[in-house]
């Protein structure tokens, strides 16, 4: 299907599947304010008071502390969350709907693999800008301005010379580097719908999201058009009916000193409502990210017996024999590899699946 099919199918999944809102609300609005009013009455009033003795570095240490303990705390709650729900979005797109249960059933089967992906991913993002910041220093270091010349004698045009070979190495490095995290954060989009979708591993559900990317570029290119387009529209729309608070608030030692009074300040409702406005939109296009997958690699419920087979590769049998794989499980007639007895084609190389005998 289009994308503007898949659109309107994923618009009348979620409004028959309206507890798909319950987690992003939960990550994104209930987790954050309840973890932020903690850190209210408890962090920010103690380093305040410890700086008022003067104690600064006190201060300092329980602020990195407490930003530390419950920025470690909430993700772990949200990866918690986020695991049970794209299961729960997995049961939408195989038969329709689901329910709270399948929150607590995805929980626990991919708390582990989401968390070891999202920490892997991160390492491999942080490679591009350790080494961004690796050249600029680099840069500065080999900056050669030859013999000094007195302050006062240096012309606008020497200064010019002197920083504009400079700031075209750290402008080539910047985009370099955001173009490498562009590229990343493009390929790795449908990384957890394939490993959730397709049962898979962490390395080979990334492997999977790198080819289904390639294979399905303009269409990701066009979610990524649409989803930014519209967070930005909703973003300027709370702005204009909800105007933000001052956050020269924030500079007031004493805002810290009471933590109801910070919250007054935090909680405000441009705050409140961008966030439950997120929550919805993230509802949404998760589940049209896990419709797209689907629709690329998985055969719809009801529509198996209308699947012409063609084999994208030879197929040979293994000296085994045929092997009985375990329940929704079946296994690739080329490669053998275990795949869910949805899938259309073996992301590990391709051939096509013969379609489920029908019940």
């Amino acid at each position: 299907m289009d994308l503007g099919s898949l659109i309107s199918q994923s618009a009348t999944r979620i409004k028959k599947n309206w507890i798909l809102l319950v987690p992003p609300i939960l990550n994104q609005v209930v987790i954050p304010f309840s973890l932020l009013a903690l850190a209210a009455f408890t962090v920010f009033p103690f380093a305040t008071a410890l700086a008022a003795t003067g104690d600064d570095w006190g201060s300092i240490w329980v602020i990195a502390g407490g930003v530390l303990l419950f920025g470690i705390a909430g993700f772990l709650i949200e990866n918690f969350l986020t695991a049970g729900w794209a299961y729960m979005n997995k049961r939408v797109v195989a038969y329709g709907e689901t329910s709270w249960a399948d929150l607590w059933v995805g929980a626990k089967k991919y708390f582990l693999p989401i968390l070891g992906g999202r920490l892997l991913i991160g390492v491999v993002a942080v490679i591009p800008i350790a080494a961004g910041i690796a050249a600029i220093a680099a840069s500065i270091a080999s900056l050669d301005i030859g013999p000094l010349t007195p302050p006062g004698e240096l012309a606008p045009v020497t200064i010019a010379g002197l920083i504009a070979p400079l700031v075209i190495q750290l402008i080539g490095i910047v985009v370099i580097v955001g173009l490498i995290e562009l590229a990343l954060y493009i390929f790795l989009l449908p990384w957890v719908q394939a490993l959730v979708m397709d049962d898979q591993g962490i390395v080979r559900s990334i492997r999977s999201s790198f080819t289904f990317v390639k294979r399905n570029f303009a269409t990701m290119l066009g979610y990524l058009v649409v989803s930014t387009f519209t967070w930005i529209v909703a973003a300027w729309l709370a702005s204009l009916l909800w105007p933000s608070f001052s956050y020269s608030e924030l500079t007031r030692p004493a805002v810290y000193l009471s933590g109801a009074r910070l919250l007054g300040v935090l909680l405000g409702a441009t705050n409140i409502i961008y966030s439950v406005v997120s929550a919805i939109l993230s509802a949404f296009f998760t589940l049209l990210l896990f419709t797209i997958y689907a629709d690329r690699t998985h055969v719809p419920l009801g529509q198996t017996s209308a699947v012409q087979v063609t084999a994208a590769a030879p197929v040979t049998l293994g000296p085994a024999g045929p092997r009985r794989a375990p329940r929704g499980m079946k296994y690739c007639l080329n490669c053998g590899v275990m795949l869910v007895s949805l899938a259309v084609f073996c992301p590990q190389c391709g051939a096509r699946q013969p379609p489920l005998a029908p019940s």
